[in-house]
């Protein structure tokens, strides 16, 4: 998001301060507890029972995509929501923010980083299922040869477009009776929304393109077709469907955003759906494999380490 308006200088006061509490309020109960979710999936995944998971490729995307989700879901419970929805403090941390303009400079190109690097984790996640029925001979030593350098390669991507908030100055604006941070842009056509939506607009094309081709050739592979693919199929929908939402709410503001105030519906849909992406595909592994639901919820069982190994049906994701 950016603006070409200077940063303000006083707060908002017609919002109702009970109503923006109350929103906080409710956004918190779902993302604290989804924190904690998370949390626990990378404890899993590395701690717990690393040896079991680190070989397989869809596991370790999986992680990438965790850890980033959890990062931003820490953002919205310990800054940018309570900054939006807390009017109380308003005054003090407009203050404390123009006195200490080195943390906008620091934090607002760390958020957009990371949500970028998500969108790109996310198309590897739905080509890795794709390539295991389209390759399943060749796939696990392709993955275990190239996985790390792709990884790589995502992780440099997103610097070439969030250069341009870093030399960009970062301002404070009005949102729902708190505060928000955009950028005002250095260069005319580098649009942090446009830039959003044509992004999130690729990925949904690749991600639906790799569900379709995974889904089709998994029905002519009627050998293979066991419950454990039929779970998987659902997930790549119910998967699709998580980031499908906010490319159509990031689509719609990036057509409207000149015109609209940070107080608009809009802008507060946009905001819920990268909550949804963000806390999605933990609760849909979560429901759709049994194994890593069994290690996710064993939390006083002592002796996990000495399961079988075919306890874990890692190919029912991974196929590798």
């Amino acid at each position: 998001m950016q603006t070409t308006e200077p940063s303000i200088n006083f707060c908002d006061h017609d919002f109702s301060v009970p109503i923006e509490n109350l929103k906080l309020v409710l956004q918190l109960l779902y993302l604290v507890p989804s924190a904690v979710f998370q949390a626990r999936i990378i404890y899993i995944l590395v701690f717990k029972h690393r040896k079991k998971y680190r070989r397989q490729s869809f596991f370790m995307i999986f992680l990438a995509d965790v850890v980033t989700a959890f990062l931003l879901v820490l953002n919205s419970i310990f800054f940018t929501r309570p900054m939006m929805y807390i009017p109380q403090t308003c005054e003090f941390l407009l203050d404390f923010l123009q006195n200490h303009h080195i943390l906008l400079d620091i934090y607002y190109p760390i958020l957009r980083y990371l949500q970028a690097f998500q969108i790109l984790i996310q198309v590897l996640f739905i080509a890795n299922r794709a390539s295991c029925v389209l390759f399943p001979v060749r796939y696990s030593l392709f993955w275990k040869k190239w996985l790390r350098r792709i990884l790589w390669t995502l992780a440099v991507l997103p610097s070439f477009w969030v250069w341009t908030i870093v030399i960009s100055e970062k301002v404070v604006r009005h949102a729902y009776g708190g505060l928000f941070i955009i950028n005002v842009r250095y260069f005319g056509w580098a649009r942090s929304v446009f830039f959003f939506a044509v992004l999130r607009g690729v990925s949904v094309i690749l991600i639906v393109s790799f569900s379709v081709v995974t889904v089709i050739k998994m029905t002519k592979m009627k050998k293979r077709i066991k419950e454990s693919e039929r779970r998987l199929c659902w997930a790549s929908v119910y998967l699709s469907l998580c980031y499908f939402t906010p490319a159509v709410t990031e689509y719609l503001y990036s057509r409207t955003t000149s015109a609209l105030p940070n107080d608009h519906y809009l802008y507060g849909v946009t905001l819920i759906s990268w909550d949804i992406q963000n806390i999605g595909s933990s609760y849909i592994m979560l429901l759709f494999n049994p194994p890593f639901r069994k290690h996710i919820f064993q939390i006083f069982k002592k002796n996990t380490s000495k399961e079988k190994p075919h306890h874990i049906k890692v190919t029912s994701l991974s196929h590798g």
